[in-house]
Parts: C-alpha cells; structure tokens; sequence
C-alpha cells in the first residue's frame, strides 16, 4: 500500500509518499515481521558516516488485540552523501499476540535517528490494515501497550518462493490449517504470495504515482 508519511526533520516539514509492506512469519504463538519501504521518504541533508542512519517503526496492533509491535533496521552500511536518498533497510520485530482472535497490524510512525538528530515521519492519514493474523493470546503478550523484540538484522523474509495467489475485492486466506492461521485483507488488485511454510505477505494495491 501507498502511505503519505508528513516528516519532521531537523531542515524543516517534508512530505513523501512510499508503498509499505508488511510480512509475517509465524513462529510458535508469536510472528515474526519485516516491514519493507519501495522508496525512501528523505534526502539526506549533509554527508553522513556509515553506521550513522538508524531507522524504526511502531507497527499499530488492531482488531482483537490493541497496541503496537516495535520493528527497526540497521544501520547504514556505506555512507550517504548530500542529497542523496536515506534508504530505509528492512525493519524486523516480534509481534506476541495480547489477544485472542483475527488481529491488524497498520503501519505507524517511522523515525530515523541520524548523527544525534531524530526525523518523525507521521501517515496522513489511515493507510489501513495491511495484515490481518488469526492469534492466540500469549502471556505477557502485546495488548494494550508495545510488543518488543525489535532486531537489528536487515535482509528480507526467509522462505523459499512459491505462491498461492487471490485478487479481487475479497478477503484473501491463506490456508489457515496448514499455515498458522495467516489471512490478509486482500483490495482492489491485491495479491496474497505465500512462501515456505507460514510466511504471509500483503502487496500493495496501488502503484505509487510519479
């Protein structure tokens, strides 16, 4: 999905626009996600080290359970001249469900900390519910406050490539039974990809206009 982020930033208001996913991979009662960014929402604004760039997010948790799940990237590997886009890497953490039932995860609020300065970037508005996941409650799990569990790894989602594809305006499962119970909200030319054995990717229905 397409999601207008308005960002803070020490050289003043931005605004851009990035398709977001959002991956899970189920591991025991809890999943494992990756969120992925098609293009970087900044420039940067001077020259910057490497290992200097550390990017987050707050996944918002909805429907049965409430809350968010704290996902963050590396580091920049190579360093970024001016001028040049801030590319944010994979953003990976451990949702622990807090509740019970078919739970949301939307994407939230994005921050870049960068050489002792901190740009916030904030949706516009809503960009709805990317992944909708069948849970179980766990103890200490996230309802009503922050899952933790953030990685600092990048890469993308393990698995090996297959595909169960649904489109349409329908909702769009994934084999409950036999795939941890993994059911994405499948919009206007929507495709659900399964890889391996429980890996769940929602990707998005609009292509982001130039």
């Amino acid at each position: 999905m397409a999601v207008p982020y308005a960002c803070k930033t020490p050289i003043g208001d931005k605004k851009a626009t990035s398709p977001v996913r959002i991956n899970a991979v189920k591991k025991g009662g809890s999943y494992g996600l990756t969120v992925k960014f098609g293009k970087s929402v900044m420039d940067s604004p001077a020259d910057i080290p490497k290992d200097s760039v550390k990017p987050s997010m707050d996944v918002k948790v909805g429907g049965a359970d409430k809350g968010t799940v704290k996902v963050a990237g590396p580091t920049n590997d190579q360093p970024i001249k001016a001028g040049q886009p801030i590319t944010i890497p994979d953003l990976q953490g451990t949702y622990k469900p807090g509740g019970s039932g078919k739970a949301t995860l939307t994407p939230g609020v994005l921050t870049v900390n960068a050489l002792g300065t901190t740009t916030t970037c904030t949706p516009e508005k809503d960009p709805g519910v990317s992944l909708t996941l069948d849970t179980t409650a766990q103890q200490g799990g996230t309802s009503g406050g922050t899952s933790g569990g953030a990685t600092v790894s990048g890469g993308g989602t393990a698995g090996s490539s297959g595909a169960a594809g649904g489109t349409g305006g329908s909702l769009a499962a994934t084999g409950a039974s036999d795939h941890g119970g993994l059911t994405a909200l499948g919009l206007v030319a929507g495709t659900v990809i399964l890889l391996g054995g429980a890996v769940f990717t929602f990707t998005p229905w609009r292509r982001l206009r130039r």
